[in-house]
């Protein structure tokens, strides 16, 4: 696949050059934060951190995009798979966990 033609029509919107160097964190992976992060490799972004302490469960395949054979799994290491499918270039790092804030600090 030719990487300019991925990237052309975005290429004003998104500046390819602005989003390599980029740590992009997406905290929940459940119906919005799962298509951010699928949307987030669509248009080039290389590194990618998913937080989240849950299981796929049957209820998340209507509305959250998971498919039955990933249930009963981490949503983070699904999530991370199906970003790979899109960008297989692209570095995700997982945590298993719920999201807590430092005063002061994210």
């Amino acid at each position: 696949m030719n990487e300019q033609n991925r990237f052309m029509r975005q290429a004003e919107l998104v500046p390819r050059d602005q989003l390599l160097d980029l740590k992009v964190t997406v905290i929940g992976v459940g119906a919005i934060g799962r298509q951010v992060a699928l949307q987030l490799s669509s248009i080039g972004v290389l590194h990618l951190q998913l937080i989240d302490f849950d299981l796929v469960e049957l209820t998340n395949i209507t509305t959250q995009g998971y498919l039955a054979e990933d249930v009963g799994q981490q949503k983070t290491a699904v999530t991370k798979l199906a970003v790979e499918k899109i960008c297989p270039e692209m570095l995700v790092e997982q945590i298993q966990d719920r999201f807590v804030t430092v005063h002061g600090s994210l």
